[in-house]
Formats: C-alpha cells, structure tokens, sequence
C-alpha cells in the first residue's frame, strides 16, 4: 500500500475527504519524525513503538577491493511492534 491508497483507505473508513486525510496522515508522519529527531520515542498502543538508535562507529570491509573503511557512528529509526500487532500478523 503506497502512501495514495492509505490517504484513500483513511477517507473512506473516516467519511472524510481524501484531503482532509492526507493532511492528517502528513502531520501524523510530521510530529513523529520530529519526536525522533528531539530524541524522543513515540508509543502508539497496540501498534508499536518508534525510536532512535545509536550505531556506534566500526570497521567494515570493501566489497569491491577488500580494504577497510570506517563506518561513523550515527543513528538510525526503529520501530518495534507491539505485542497485539505481532498476534494480529500470524
């Protein structure tokens, strides 16, 4: 499902406007990616849990010639399902 059929699929569940939905959809992504980058995690029941983790720095191997290069550190969006979506996708 592309981000067009969920702004469809929302309309119709909702009886609003495919506008209106996707105006919502935006801002839902907007303040949790913003929650994220002010490091904090958003927990949405029954569904799950977005967060940032931290990848330190390491060593890896090039593919191509077999030298070593560095990885930064950085970090990285997680999400972890919650138990009740887990048992709904078996």
């Amino acid at each position: 499902m592309n981000k067009k059929e969920l702004v469809k699929s929302v309309a119709d569940a909702t009886e609003i406007t495919q506008k209106d939905a996707e105006r919502v959809i935006t801002a839902t992504f907007d303040v949790i990616v913003a929650a994220m980058v002010a490091g904090d995690e958003v927990s949405v029941p029954n569904f799950g849990k977005f967060c940032v983790a931290h990848v330190e720095e390491r060593t890896a191997r090039n593919p191509q010639d077999g030298s070593e290069v560095v990885v930064p550190a950085h970090n990285k969006p997680k999400f972890k399902a919650s138990s009740v979506l887990r048992m709904n996708l078996k």
